[in-house]
């Protein structure tokens, strides 16, 4: 788990804790330590490095990509 005000890749400072309850990672409210959008920028991280987590991470991200035109969907 990341700590507040710990930079993360030595790109993205935390913020807060968004949400730490789901069953493959943690959300983490953060600020791009060089040139921040003006928007609120959240960071998913997945805890595991196992194979079959990291298969299902990615999964969730090409989901999330088709949802890009819904407004009631993140964008990333």
């Amino acid at each position: 788990m990341f700590s507040i005000a710990e930079v993360v890749d030595g790109k993205y400072r935390v913020d807060s804790v968004c949400s730490d309850i789901g069953g493959m990672g943690s959300i983490l409210h953060v600020t791009k330590v060089q040139d921040p959008p003006p928007f609120q920028v959240v960071l998913k991280f997945c805890r595991s490095t196992g194979e079959e987590p990291i298969r299902r991470f990615r999964r969730e991200v090409r989901l999330l990509l088709e949802f890009q035109s819904n407004g009631r969907v993140v964008q990333i």
